[in-house]
């Protein structure tokens, strides 16, 4: 290995040896056994520019992050408020996407946009749309039906704060669940979503009123069921209908739905309880 002044200098860090020609037009790293520093003024002067180019580097690389940054979440709050005018007043408002009703050319803004949203990690992966689908009019009904017998497999666990399968043969664990099921319903339309949580409400209400009756007949007759008194609902309220309730609350949370767009459905004050019991 050449030592010449000008030529060359090794740097050793241990059994880590960097070898870095005088014109920086090298660099390689190499494992062997340490041996000393051997540098003279000339080396020392290199070794503090090439850390001066680093730190430069450094800098430029954490300045142009930043102005990237918001140069896209500029450019996206544009292009979205562009998108809103147009659906607003289509005959007034040009669309960014393009003139494609009108055979125009379409505009490759939102493609590419997009692109770098998602390898700038700007996207929701749960607020987006993946495919173009055609109206599937019964699939609120099949996924109430789906969640309303998935649910009794599901328990509340305490540690993690959410729905977790009751047994480790059970295929699914509820925020997986909630979350395929987020993401299929942000395929369609938004009316299916507020269709789901409006049959999952009815499914709440009728099963607490059957409960309330229940209470209020053993209470008429005397025979009080400890089970079922008004005092107790909460108690004796089926453990499909609680896990539903925690499931619109997952649901919710996870879908960026606000509660007061459930409260329609199911009342707040009972979404509230059971999140918090």
């Amino acid at each position: 290995m050449n030592h010449s002044v000008g030529r060359a200098f090794v740097v050793s860090l241990g059994k880590t040896h960097a070898l870095c020609s005088a014109d920086l037009t090298q660099f390689r790293l190499t494992i062997d056994k340490p041996f000393s520093i051997a540098l003279s003024s000339s080396h020392l002067s290199i070794l503090f520019f090439i850390r001066f180019l680093v730190t430069i580097t450094t800098l430029i690389t954490a300045t142009s992050a930043n102005m990237l940054y918001q140069a896209l979440t500029t450019l996206d709050t544009a292009v979205l408020n562009d998108v809103r005018a147009h659906f607003r007043q289509p005959a007034v408002q040009p669309n960014p996407a393009g003139n494609d009703d009108s055979g125009g050319e379409k505009n490759p803004l939102l493609n590419h946009l997009n692109k770098l949203l998602e390898a700038s990690g700007m996207s929701d992966p749960f607020a987006k749309i993946y495919v173009v689908t055609d109206p599937v009019e019964s699939l609120p009904t099949l996924l109430l039906f789906f969640v309303v017998t998935y649910v009794t497999k599901l328990t509340w666990d305490k540690d993690f704060a959410t729905l977790v399968r009751a047994k480790a043969t059970f295929g699914l664990d509820g925020v997986p669940l909630v979350v395929g099921i987020v993401t299929l319903l942000k395929q369609f339309h938004p009316s299916y979503t507020k269709r789901l949580l409006e049959y999952l409400g009815q499914f709440v209400r009728c099963t607490m009123a059957s409960v309330l009756e229940k209470a209020k007949a053993s209470a008429s007759t005397g025979k009080v069921d400890p089970g079922t008194s008004s005092r107790n609902v909460r108690a004796a309220m089926p453990q499909e209908v609680t896990n539903t309730l925690l499931f619109i609350d997952l649901f919710c949370n996870i879908g960026k739905i606000p509660k007061s767009a459930v409260a329609e459905f199911v009342p707040s004050y009972i979404l509230d309880s059971v999140a918090m019991s």
